[in-house]
């Protein structure tokens, strides 16, 4: 007899204690290990992309590709750089070499765009950067679709569902796909424009400078079409077209004040007096449709997409995901149906289970 099993025979409390300790641990390490269907997986690789609306491809290639190129093509680690430049938007992929720090590198991409921001056209919006990862994949995917048009259940997707589950602990992200959305449009009238010594640019700049909540859509004088993205406090109708725009008395150049001020039934102002926007054109609210066709067992749907956050589990987020739908599908309208299409949390639950309670086969 062994010396190892003299001691547990003569200690047998104090090992059956040893085991059950063991085992315990051993169980909650379980249960803190990241559960995921998929490697967080890191390609050595960015994508930098500068939308420029309005822009031919050759002038987006000319004022935006080149020196985004130029700028970050003698960092450090850089292995290779492509560019594509599109109508409206330049797209330019990084590639790295094997072994440097992706994140380090990430800081100086985002140093070096910085740099040349102002020598961009100043119709060129921010330059944003992406990676190539298995985080930025979602790990719950559904088809929505109700007895309401597509327009009404998109509003409430984005206004109740979309807060709800970005909310929730883990969720990086939640994104709604095929459905329509809305913007302003505002047409102005190019005999009122000169009658009040104003310029549609001028305009452009009075949007900009009041701070819309997001797309206000274009501006159209003279068959010439300049879009309008901005970001601030106004996205009302009624707001957009009392913005107040303000022209200088000199030269004929106009400075936009960016005020708002209700619109008035009083006589058209004069040249080189304040004016609204309303009182230059028509300011109306049109339906944009959908840039993504989304469509379940053939009727048309909305899809609705949940990223988690890097470091989160993908059991956990989905759980939480699925308890918040209920409620969520509660306050969004009648004859709502949430159908399951990618679910990564079931696979990864099915496994353990198998793993767990499946009996073991004994030798012949």
């Amino acid at each position: 007899m062994s010396v190892l099993t003299r001691f547990s025979l003569r200690l047998g409390t104090v090992v059956l204690l040893a085991v059950v300790l063991l085992f315990g641990a051993g169980a909650f390490a379980a249960t803190r290990v990241p559960q995921d269907l998929l490697p967080d997986i890191t390609l050595p690789a960015f994508i930098l992309v500068t939308p420029e609306p309005g822009a031919s491809p050759d002038a987006v290639d000319r004022d935006v590709a080149v020196p985004v190129t130029n700028a970050v093509q003698s960092l450090n680690g850089v292995d290779a750089i492509t560019s594509v430049s599109s109508q409206g938007a330049s797209l330019v992929v990084v590639q790295l070499k094997d072994g440097t720090d992706a994140r380090a590198a990430r800081q100086d991409i985002m140093q070096a765009v910085d740099g040349i921001r102002s020598s961009l056209p100043q119709t060129a919006q921010t330059t944003t950067i992406q990676s190539f990862s298995t985080n930025t994949l979602p790990i719950l995917q559904y088809a929505v679709s109700s007895d309401e048009q597509q327009a009404d259940l998109a509003a409430q997707l984005r206004s109740v569902a979309l807060p709800k589950l970005k909310g929730l602990a883990g969720v990086s992200a939640a994104n709604v796909t095929g459905a329509p959305t809305q913007e302003i449009d505002v047409v102005l009238d190019p005999a009122r424009l000169a009658a009040r010594g104003l310029t549609s640019a001028q305009v452009v700049a009075a949007i900009q400078q009041a701070g819309a909540t997001q797309s206000v859509g274009a501006v159209r004088s003279n068959g010439t079409v300049i879009p309008v993205q901005v970001s601030g406090s106004i996205a009302d109708v009624s707001q957009v077209a009392a913005i107040t725009v303000s022209p200088t008395a000199s030269a004929g150049t106009g400075a936009a004040s960016g005020t708002a001020r209700p619109p008035s039934g009083t006589a058209a102002p004069a040249a080189g007096q304040p004016t609204t926007i309303g009182e230059l054109g028509t300011v109306n609210l049109s339906s944009i449709p959908a840039d993504t066709i989304t469509r379940t067992n053939g009727k048309p749907s909305i899809g609705l997409s949940i990223l988690k956050a890097p470091d989160a589990n993908t059991v956990t987020v989905a759980n939480e995901v699925k308890d918040a739908l209920p409620g969520i599908k509660s306050q969004i309208g009648h004859g709502v149906t949430v159908q399951n299409v990618l679910d990564q949390g079931t696979p990864i639950t099915n496994a353990i289970s198998d793993i767990v309670l499946r009996p073991r086969r004994r030798a012949p």
